[in-house]
């Protein structure tokens, strides 16, 4: 199972002897289980929920700002704003473990292909289906694309992921290909990288575009995430916990600080330094990789094996989610009359019932290799 939320149709069963394959992609290029994989997945899921999740609460929608009225950074803003910049790291670490657990391995692109890039394929098909139906014919979404769009445009907000995902898949024999020529070839290819990504900041910045990442443009840019774990892995072990966490830290309040400033400079919210090539979220997903690596290889066997049970649901978490925040989120409103624990309640109502969901759907044959 891939540390990226991945359909069960990527998930090889890992047998308990050591000696066994290491088919599985947790297991790091010596075929040993890599705990940080799951700790990275769940972690990253969990924070994915919380950007949807707050993301009203962020733009003032909850509680409505009145159209006649200034933007209100209240208390309540805060809270999400912060909930928001501790997030950010989500979709970073997940392309960065992916790069972790497969580059250092070695196999037949054929294989490989066949293995990554025909599984995912299918649960993305049938979860575009699904939102195509619901979007049209349920909810009646206006923003759901037509069937001629869907290879320009995902058919839900959240599907957008699986592209640059395909995409990760593809480039991965030649990105292997790179890094097994060693530190300096790599350091090279991840400063070209991190150069391309600062002018695409830079300029987003100079024309006003807040866009995160989510658009056809920005999909080659997550390879140097991939690569950037590759090489972070190498790390392991050699920074210490509080240093990675500390960054961490440092870097979310920085996040919260700038993200403050435009947006009070803007007289609105502004997701302007929460994208997700950012400088300040590209060094806190370097930390929080090492952080929780970290932290993983200091957790006992039953944590261990609550962590990856956790992991083998996070596909599932990830693809029903934005059923679960229109149909059960509602509800948390009227249980709390402050809107920082609306948004609190919501995240942990979001998280239970899609893990419920996805944990009856693993269970059920003809539906267990779409989550």
């Amino acid at each position: 199972m891939g540390v990226l939320p991945m359909p069960a149709g990527l998930q090889e069963r890992q047998p308990a002897e050591a000696a066994a394959s290491d088919a599985a992609p947790e297991r790091n290029h010596q075929g040993s289980y890599w705990p940080g994989g799951d700790a990275i997945k769940v972690v990253a899921m969990l924070m994915v929920v919380g950007i949807h999740v707050i993301s009203p609460h962020f733009f003032g929608q909850i509680p409505a700002t009145p159209p006649d009225q200034p933007f209100r950074f209240d208390i309540h803003w805060w809270v999400a704003a912060a909930i928001d910049s501790l997030c950010r790291s989500s979709v970073p670490l997940f392309f960065m473990a992916s790069g972790a657990l497969l580059l250092p391995r070695a196999e037949p692109i054929g294989a490989f292909l066949r293995k990554r890039f025909v599984a995912v394929a299918v649960p993305m098909a049938a979860w575009s289906g699904f939102y195509l139906v619901w979007g049209h014919q349920i909810i009646h979404f206006a923003g759901t694309p037509p069937l001629s769009a869907l290879p320009r445009q995902p058919a839900f907000f959240h599907l957008w992921f699986l592209y640059p995902l395909l995409l990760s898949y593809l480039a991965m024999p030649l990105m292997r290909a790179v890094f097994a020529q060693g530190g300096r070839l790599v350091g090279y290819a991840l400063v070209l990288w991190g150069v391309a990504a600062a002018w695409m900041f830079a300029g987003n910045l100079a024309t006003g575009n807040a866009e995160p990442g989510v658009l056809w443009p920005d999909y080659p840019y997550y390879l140097g995430y991939v690569l950037l774990g590759g090489a972070l892995a190498r790390l392991r072990g050699s920074i210490p916990l509080w240093a990675a966490g500390g960054l961490f830290g440092l870097s979310a309040a920085v996040t919260l600080f700038l993200t403050y400033a435009w947006s009070a400079r803007l007289g609105t919210a502004s997701e302007q330094f929460l994208g997700y090539f950012a400088p300040n979220v590209a060094a806190g997903a370097m930390a929080a990789f090492l952080a929780l690596d970290g932290l993983s290889r200091r957790l006992g066997r039953a944590a261990q094996a609550v962590i990856r049970f956790l992991g083998s649901l996070s596909f599932g978490v990830y693809a029903v989610h934005p059923v679960v925040i229109l149909y059960l989120i509602g509800d948390t409103r009227n249980w709390f009359a402050n809107p920082s624990l609306i948004a609190l309640a919501g995240i942990a109502t979001v998280v239970l019932g899609s893990g419920v969901i996805a944990f009856v759907l693993s269970r059920i044959p003809l539906l267990r290799r779409l989550v």
